[in-house]
């Protein structure tokens, strides 16, 4: 059978699946958003459970029961805190995810069960620029990199805009609540998860030269319908 990614949203504590991971603290006692969420949810021995672990360093993984959750297994990994990207942000990134997916594989963890109560992320179908809704990051970034009048004339070529900016733009797309996104400079650490997210849900993910890459530097993320005329208004070079 193939490997395969699905983009899905809905409520992880709520997911019957083999195993959910939890964004922990390294002390793996609970805090807030969806930590405590899960806490919540599954219930005292999870505390408990997490308590006879020691705690977890920062790109390592731990793995306990799901308890009150209908997920079979709980796996609490501790990514990095961004601090420049100089502190090996990247690379303690990758472990978390490397080693939540081999504790996942370790213990049986290697299909879900029912993803029901879970919709899939679609981009949208709209087809035509002044149809299209557009949110991208703050003015001065474009301004800077002498790229302003390039989003001036894409945001007057659209029904509207919004400033939300960062990941959450992105997102957007890939829920299909926005239909284009752009970025003049973005670091690796914003794009590791984005180009994925986009694309498992029918996007297209580029540079502004039309690059194919999450390697930092500038995004455009599109419904894909309307990637190549974006780009092209955008002029994908300094003006």
């Amino acid at each position: 059978m193939p490997h395969r990614i699905e983009i899905l949203e809905g409520d992880i504590t709520t997911l019957d699946v083999e195993a959910i991971v939890n964004a922990a603290n390294r002390s793996l006692l609970g805090g807030g958003g969806v930590d405590g969420a899960i806490h919540r949810a599954a219930g005292p021995q999870l505390l408990a459970a997490c308590r006879t672990l020691g705690g977890c360093e920062t790109g390592e993984a731990k793995i306990t029961r799901g308890y009150r959750l209908k997920a079979r297994h709980v796996i609490h990994t501790v990514g990095p805190v961004w601090h420049g990207g100089g502190g090996g942000e990247a690379e303690l990134l990758a472990k978390a995810y490397a080693n939540s997916l081999r504790l996942a594989r370790d213990n049986g963890a290697w299909s879900g069960r029912s993803l029901t109560k879970a919709t899939r992320c679609r981009v949208s179908a709209v087809a035509k620029l002044p149809d299209a809704s557009l949110s991208y990051s703050s003015l001065s970034d474009w301004e800077a990199q002498g790229r302003l009048d390039g989003l001036l004339d894409l945001g007057r070529s659209v029904w509207r805009t919004r400033a939300y900016g960062d990941f959450w733009s992105h997102v957007l797309v890939a829920e299909g609540a926005v239909d284009v996104c752009a970025e003049p400079e973005v670091s690796l650490w914003d794009l590791a998860a984005l180009m994925v997210i986009v694309e498992e849900a029918g996007g297209t993910f580029t540079d502004l030269s039309g690059r194919r890459t999450p390697d930092g530097g500038s995004a455009v993320s599109t419904n894909g319908i309307l990637h190549p005329e974006v780009l092209s208004v955008l002029g994908g070079a300094k003006r």
